[in-house]
């Protein structure tokens, strides 16, 4: 864009100046009526600019709608067939994909209304000389040859003027996407570094005082106290949606409360640095996510290392035996790691996702898994059913057998 835009503008521009140079050089008054051209051609592409730049906003933002009810399904198609959703969604897909036809069909409608309207302002140009200029041709005061080169004047500078209509309809296109990014770009982070942050190292004793958090009005958590020393372990049991991962998700300040303290060491999270209060928390999600690598390397998310071939020996045995059939089984290459997470059928998923997220917590702490912050029941019995997972680790699980 930024390429092609610079040579149209920089052709028109010389074009144009030379062009009126020449003209001023034949007549004076005919080069004059066709300079008062120049507002109306400013105030067209204004016009067309404002509306493509309007539908082009519409058009990204309905893109991302589609891209999203794409990736939704996608994701979700487990549950989908599950529920025999194929054929309602395929409906709300086909609404959506409409929704965004009918917006690229209406933004291509104003980008057409640029070369016939510069058409008809250039063919009021050439109208207008020839019934003036014919008059002087007939009086005397010009010859047939000026206004023949004068009107070839005027279709030499006919495509500038349009190109520079593209020009204008390129640059508001990329004003909106501009627009669009300048929203992420400037928005303010809910959660921000301490100003004068603590650099002390965390040795982990985790302390809640009357920690209230909620989700808008939809209150989750209410006068939360309890301590936790360095070294120890605490259960969260309850329902779902209770807000037992609400609770783990602002000790590493995912969220912060809106009410109370929480303590680490005795100091208060937000006077932490994020990257060194993150670092310091080994973390099992409940939704496991596999990346196209390796699954040392899945293992090895912000553990740090293995991912570079070192430390191999830290990985747990599982995982191992898991990474060596990656090896030999052409299904388990990093390439046909995203069709597994699609669950669409085109191959079986991982087998052990969770072990991944138990040996990424393994390898972040560099003791056992029941350290990390958060773990659900699934997670636990996968912990339970694979012993050797924690035979490289400081303590072992006595009921692992």
């Amino acid at each position: 864009m930024v390429g092609f835009g610079t040579l149209m503008t920089t052709n028109t521009l010389l074009t144009l100046l030379f062009t009126f140079i020449s003209m001023f050089s034949v007549n004076t008054k005919l080069a004059l009526i066709t300079l008062a051209l120049t507002p109306i051609s400013s105030y067209t592409f204004w016009t067309i600019g404002r509306r493509v730049n309007r539908r082009f906003e519409q058009l990204q933002a309905q893109f991302g709608d589609l891209s999203a009810k794409a990736q939704e399904n996608f994701s979700g198609i487990r549950v989908v067939k599950a529920f025999s959703q194929e054929e309602p969604e395929i409906t709300s897909f086909a609404k959506v994909n409409r929704d965004y036809l009918d917006k690229a069909v209406g933004l291509a409608k104003v980008n057409g209304l640029v070369w016939p309207a510069m058409q008809f302002i250039l063919g009021g140009a050439v109208l207008a000389i020839l019934y003036i200029g014919g008059q002087d041709a007939i009086e005397g005061r010009l010859t047939i040859g000026q206004l023949v080169q004068f009107i070839a004047y005027l279709q030499l500078i006919s495509w500038p003027m349009i190109a520079l209509g593209e020009v204008t309809n390129m640059i508001q296109q990329g004003w909106a996407s501009l627009g669009r990014l300048e929203q992420i770009y400037e928005a303010d982070p809910t959660v921000a570094d301490p100003v004068d942050p603590v650099l002390a190292p965390i040795k982990g004793a985790v302390e809640f005082r009357s920690v209230a958090f909620a989700y808008g009005p939809a209150i989750v958590l209410r006068d939360i106290s309890f301590a936790v020393p360095a070294g120890g372990s605490l259960a969260i049991v309850g329902p779902t949606g209770a807000g037992k991962s609400s609770l783990v998700n602002l000790i590493p300040r995912l969220f912060d409360a809106q009410q109370g303290e929480i303590l680490i060491d005795g100091i208060d999270v937000k006077r932490y640095p994020l990257p060194a209060l993150r670092r310091a928390v080994g973390y099992v999600p409940q939704e496991t996510f596999l990346f196209s690598v390796p699954l040392r390397e899945n293992a090895g998310v912000g553990g740090g290392g293995v991912a570079a071939g070192q430390g191999r020996r830290r990985l747990p045995g599982a995982l191992r035996h898991d990474d060596r059939r990656a090896g030999r089984d052409p299904l388990w290459r990093p390439e046909a790691a995203h069709r597994h997470r699609s669950g669409g059928g085109e191959g079986p998923p991982h087998p052990h996702p969770r072990r991944r997220a138990l040996g990424g917590g393994y390898l972040h702490r560099g003791r056992d898994p029941q350290a990390p912050a958060r773990r659900d029941a699934r997670a636990d019995q996968h912990r339970r059913g694979a012993p050797h997972l924690h035979r490289e680790g400081r303590r072992r699980d006595p009921r692992a057998r």
